[in-house]
């Protein structure tokens, strides 16, 4: 699940991996999906979150709901792209800075960057005590699809899908251009740019016991959305790390 509205969603600026606070309205939709995860009957054994504060008050504000003693891992692996440049900027600003045409290019393109932030930069997460004892070659200065893509299906592959293959269900809350990443995975998308995922919107999905998606469920208030996925093929193409659907 994506976390609730942030500041700086509602002020249409670039967040990446700048920790801003969720708004009035990104709490009280969090706690909604907290009463659809409940109504809906989710028990789940584990939680993974990124370690930007939006997505772990998301998770503070759920586990009102279902059972708030559930072991926790946070992992930088789970933030969103990092946009370099281009973190805290007002959209707009941002085409005044570095004009439509480079802002198009980057949005549009798989594999080029926004620029990369110096290392003198306080914005570079060098500088963020969260990321103390993480290896600084590990830490982004700007992030393509690619990378993301990269960074997070090795957290897929490696960490998540070993506890569901234990038998384990987990909850996952993170941002939005990590879920493109596992959601374009699982459904066969090969655009991750072709789809959005709203904020708050808990999405389900069941699994066969080789993690092979067979339903996914968006759940919504009055009424939630059904359907039946099979995409053997394209899990009998993607082996990890070097699974790109993006072309």
């Amino acid at each position: 699940m994506r976390h609730g509205e942030s500041v700086w969603n509602l002020e249409n600026r670039y967040t990446g991996w700048a920790d801003v606070p969720l708004t009035e309205k990104g709490q009280l939709d969090a706690d909604m999906a907290g009463r659809l995860l409940r109504d809906f009957g989710c028990q789940f054994d584990i939680v993974y979150t990124s370690v930007l504060g939006r997505a772990l008050h998301t998770y503070k504000i759920l586990s009102n709901y279902i059972d708030s003693r559930l072991p926790v891992v946070h992992s930088y692996k789970l933030n969103t792209i990092h946009y370099g440049a281009l973190e805290g900027l007002e959209k707009s600003q941002a085409q005044l800075i570095f004009g439509p045409e480079k802002i198009e290019c980057w949005k549009s393109s798989f594999d080029i960057s926004p620029p990369a932030l110096s290392e003198t930069d306080p914005r570079h997460p060098k500088w963020d005590p969260k990321y103390q004892g993480i290896p600084k070659s590990e830490l982004p200065a700007t992030e393509s699809l690619k990378d993301i893509q990269t960074r997070v299906l090795s957290y897929w592959f490696d960490v998540i899908c070993p506890a569901i293959r234990e038998g384990k269900t987990p909850l996952v809350v993170c941002h939005e251009t990590t879920l493109r990443v596992i959601f374009g995975f699982l459904d066969g998308i090969k655009d991750l740019r072709s789809f959005k995922v709203p904020n708050a919107s808990p999405i389900v999905y069941e699994f066969d016991q080789e993690v092979k998606p067979l339903k996914k469920i968006h759940l919504k208030p009055n009424v939630s959305q059904i359907f039946n996925i099979n995409y053997p093929s394209l899990y009998a193409l993607s082996e990890h790390p070097g699974f790109t659907p993006m072309v």
